[in-house]
């Protein structure tokens, strides 16, 4: 098949990671040409952003003319501005009878009250979600066409460092270091995440946390480790390839305490990828599969107290190899970037060449 695949400029998102991870596997068997398009990075004024934009979509509708794709694959979210750019992208799309596979990543419910809004998306021939629970909603807001779950997948590079030895020196490590590993915004958690280690650390003086990842809320959050005077906190900053790797391998506990509209959280599958016991909320497609105690904790409230209450008894229990390795195996299993991708490929053969197949 011949695809066109949309992914954002920016590279420090979910959308870009999924699309980073699939297409050298798509190459395999396809032909790829890949349209990026989004806020740039070294963009912020917004009549430049919006000039960008406006000469994007000409140099799309160029690219579809010249060009017969079978397929044209658009990755994005569901927020009013996505919703308003990407849609022009479909519609433009349809306009000139082209085949159109949209995967909706994040998910803000909000956007679904707002027909008009949702119009470009539902010109899409199918839709491919993350949780049962958003297929759901889409089919309530009134999609008529075919809908098929996926998970994200985990990089090559973090399914090929963890192997089963690695994971195995968890069982000799008595756990110490949490991990926060996402953009430091205020909806990400991390503000809930330091207070949670501050009772920690109250208790368990040899306790470390590690803060990776840059966002509006770092000089906040520093701020607040420096007025209430909490040790053993650690700001790494945007981190990627070794040092991420490394990380992960150190760390022994992923703290996650989003409220944000996620859809399935890359942070998390690659946290289980290198065996962490994971203590999150009920976000986006966790939901679907999370196995409470097996897997770590889903935590309702916004409680730091709660957060602090189950780290500690994840800490204490001597059931946390278990944790790990059972992690490791779920992620191995149902995370594979190679595995996700070929189900991708039977989707798109579905909308393509009308096969009858269906993947739920």
């Amino acid at each position: 098949m011949k695809i066109l695949i949309t992914e954002p400029y920016k590279k420090n998102g979910g959308v870009y990671s999924f699309c980073e991870n699939i297409i050298p596997f798509l190459y395999n068997n396809n032909e790829i040409d890949i349209f990026k398009r989004g806020v740039k990075e070294n963009k912020s004024i917004k009549l430049l952003i919006i000039f960008d934009q406006i000469i994007n979509y000409f140099i799309f509708l160029k690219k579809i003319l010249k060009n017969k794709y079978d397929l044209i694959f658009i990755n994005t979210s569901l927020s009013k501005s996505n919703c308003l750019r990407d849609g022009i992208y479909i519609i433009l799309s349809k306009i000139f009878n082209n085949k159109v596979l949209l995967f909706i990543h994040g998910f803000n419910e909000k956007c679904l009250k707002n027909k008009i809004l949702l119009k470009g998306y539902f010109f899409s021939d199918s839709i491919i979600l993350l949780s049962d629970e958003f297929r759901i909603k889409i089919k309530n807001a009134g999609y008529k066409k075919n809908i098929y779950i996926s998970l994200n997948p985990v990089s090559k590079e973090i399914s090929n460092y963890f192997t089963t030895n690695i994971i195995e020196e968890r069982k000799l490590k008595k756990p110490l270091n949490i991990l926060f590993l996402a953009r430091i915004e205020e909806e990400k958690g991390i503000m809930i995440a330091l207070k949670a280690f501050e009772i920690l650390i109250n208790k368990k003086e040899l306790l470390h946390f590690y803060i990776a990842g840059n966002g509006s809320k770092l000089k906040d959050a520093e701020a607040y480790v420096l007025n209430n005077k909490i040790k053993n906190v650690h700001f790494l900053g945007f981190i990627k390839g070794d040092e991420k790797l490394e990380i992960l391998k150190e760390s022994d506990i992923f703290l996650f305490p989003t409220y944000h509209d996620e859809g399935l959280p890359i942070n998390i599958l690659e946290a289980m990828s290198a065996g962490l016991p994971i203590v999150t909320r009920p976000v986006g497609g966790i939901n679907d599969f999370f196995e409470n105690g097996n897997m770590g904790y889903l935590i309702k409230t916004k409680n730091p107290v709660d957060f602090a209450e189950k780290i500690e008894m994840i800490l204490n229990s001597n059931k946390y190899f278990n944790i790990c390795k059972y992690n490791y195996e779920y992620a191995n299993n149902n995370f594979n970037a190679e595995l996700i991708t070929k189900k991708l490929e039977i989707i798109m053969e579905t909308i393509v060449y009308g096969n009858n197949w269906k993947f739920f």
